[in-house]
């Protein structure tokens, strides 16, 4: 059975009581800058006040498209006094030093991935949002995605039974990442698993509950040095072992991305790299069905039903009763582009959240942007040297 549903019935936090809007001021306005500006500005808890961009061309179209003030020099951005928070959307070896600089200025902080190209410089970041008491966190749309959440969900129910396995493959585009594209430069983006990556790394830790602790990985680098794909295995705390795959090789019609998991008594399915179908199929008993219902809000498909010793079996070195076995689809008809624009305001209305209450943890952590770029960079490492890779992974508030 399908159910369709939208992305506004499921809310990311609480709804906030009115206030005055925050002053946003947005640094990068390229093509992803742009994209986010729009959705920022039908906030009504921010107000555009300022963008920076290097093109003047690009920092005028927004001053007249927003109202905003336009500046060259991220600096003087920063030192804007109606700015309170500081949306960076610039290229990833630029992140960690505006997150410092905009900590230090006192402005809160919204950072697209990754936090930071090292764990040195990602762990300055966090220590000045701390010591100068702002807040600063990472764009994980993922995180906000309603499927990825009601997948978390289902997973913290129990209801499939332990989980198993994770996969990524991930058929990603270069057809708009020319050579010379600051993608292809290390120095710049951090690579696939830094750039991209992180966003997996993220995702494959909040979805399971586990810590990855060590990584393989290999790659592949085409003839004119650009490196396109690469593939990693990673060890969890738990005992989960999970694979990815990146390639940016496709024509960009024809992406396609999947995440797979394997459950001891249900295997789950989310497609698009901004999920917009989960796919579930379940082996249960009844009262496991039940459940199963409940969580997806519509009568679960029967596709086989098992009586007398048929509901008897054994699996993983144990026995299991299963009288059922069920399908379940969601999806969200808006479309990628729609429910990608729903979780960037999410994150940023858990963002505006943690500002206004002291006591809100946000969804998205500093420390959960560090932590998925220790993977990162183990990967990387892993890579390159062919073995495997310990993570540092540590506990931050």
């Amino acid at each position: 059975m399908e159910k369709i549903f939208s992305v506004s019935s499921v809310p990311s936090v609480a709804v906030l009581e009115e206030m005055e809007p925050l002053g946003l001021g947005l640094i990068g306005y390229g093509g992803f800058g742009r994209f986010c500006l729009d959705v920022y500005a039908a906030m009504p808890d921010l107000r555009v006040v300022a963008v920076a961009d290097v093109d003047a061309a690009r920092r005028q179209e927004a001053a007249e498209r927003y109202g905003a003030i336009p500046f060259a020099d991220a600096a003087d951005l920063l030192a804007a006094p109606d700015v309170d928070v500081v949306a960076i959307c610039t290229p990833p070896h630029t992140h960690a030093p505006l997150s410092l600089a905009a900590a230090r200025a006192g402005k809160h902080i919204f950072c697209e991935k990754p936090l930071a190209l090292s764990l040195e410089e990602a762990d300055a970041a966090i220590a000045a949002a701390e010591r100068h008491r702002v807040r600063l966190t990472v764009d994980y749309v993922l995180r906000h995605n309603p499927l990825n959440r009601r997948l978390h969900a289902l997973l913290r129910s129990g209801v499939l039974g332990p989980l198993l396995h994770m996969s990524l493959e991930n058929q990603a585009t270069d057809e708009h990442l020319k050579p010379d594209h600051w993608f292809w430069d290390p120095a710049r983006s951090g690579g696939i698993w830094v750039e991209h990556g992180v966003h997996f790394f993220d995702l494959f830790g909040w979805l399971s509950g586990q810590r990855a602790q060590a990584v393989a990985a290999l790659a592949r680098t085409r003839p004119d040095g650009c490196r396109d794909r690469v593939w990693a295995i990673v060890r969890y705390s738990g005992g989960l072992v999970a694979t990815y795959q990146h390639a940016f090789t496709q024509p960009a019609r024809f992406e396609r991305t999947t995440v797979r998991l394997a459950c001891a008594r249900g295997y789950a399915t989310l497609h698009g790299w901004i999920p917009i179908r989960l796919v579930v199929d379940a082996l249960l008993d009844d009262q496991g069905m039940e459940a199963l219902h409940r969580w997806a809000g519509v009568e679960p498909e029967i596709v086989e039903r098992y009586a007398g010793a048929a509901t008897e079996g054994w699996a993983l070195g144990a026995p299991y009763r299963a009288t059922v076995r069920a399908h379940v689809e969601l999806t969200l008809p808006e479309g990628k582009q729609a429910v990608y624009r729903a979780s960037v305001r999410a994150g940023m209305e858990d963002l505006i959240a943690a500002i206004r209450d002291p006591q809100h943890r946000p969804e998205v952590t500093a420390a959960d942007g560090r932590n998925s770029l220790a993977v990162a960079l183990a990967a990387t490492r892993a890579a390159e040297m062919g073995v495997w890779e310990s993570i540092d992974f540590r506990s931050l508030h």
